[in-house]
């Protein structure tokens, strides 16, 4: 596995043996945004195509606002607090229902986990089939998330290669 990394890796060839730090940061970046939505598909009950479609009609309505206050306080034109507050919150609507239909964004949490856990190439492929497994009989749980993305980590830094010891806080005297 680590010769695939070492094939990847452009520029200049890691030392003998270490793979390319960037393609392993790259990986940790990969693995903290599957537990970041592993989080979320908990704690949100919107997916990342409602939340997008939420913040685009409020921008909309906001706008569709300060546009028609604009109109009123230096144009002259004149029709009410009413029909502003009305016509604001139709925008809202309006662009939340064209971005839910229209956005290409994962319609739930679980979808991009999806796509997430399929695009990620594995340091630690005993550990990823046996995590595959596991949603296969159980379904996904939190404790087989955890466990998976921890043994990845730990292959990750086993790769890495040793740590160097920052010698400040060892050394400081009190």
């Amino acid at each position: 596995m680590s010769e695939k990394l070492r094939l990847v890796s452009g520029g200049q060839k890691p030392p003998a043996g270490l793979p390319d730090k960037n393609l392993i940061e790259q990986k940790r970046r990969q693995l903290r945004k599957i537990g970041n939505t592993w989080q979320n598909q908990k704690i949100r009950s919107l997916g990342p195509r409602g939340i997008w479609a939420v913040l685009l009609g409020c921008s909309a309505s906001l706008l569709v606002f300060l546009v028609s206050t604009l109109l009123q306080d230096f144009a002259g034109f004149s029709r009410g607090k009413d029909v502003v507050l009305v016509v604001a919150v139709a925008a809202f609507f309006a662009v939340r229902y064209v971005v839910l239909k229209r956005s290409t964004r994962p319609m739930t949490y679980a979808e991009l986990l999806d796509t997430q856990l399929s695009a990620y190439d594995p340091v630690d492929v005993a550990a990823y089939r046996a995590f595959q497994n596991q949603v296969r009989i159980h379904g996904l749980k939190e404790d087989d998330v955890h466990y998976w993305l921890a043994q990845e980590y730990q292959a990750l830094a086993t790769l890495s290669g040793p740590i160097k010891r920052r010698k400040s806080f060892i050394d400081r005297k009190l």
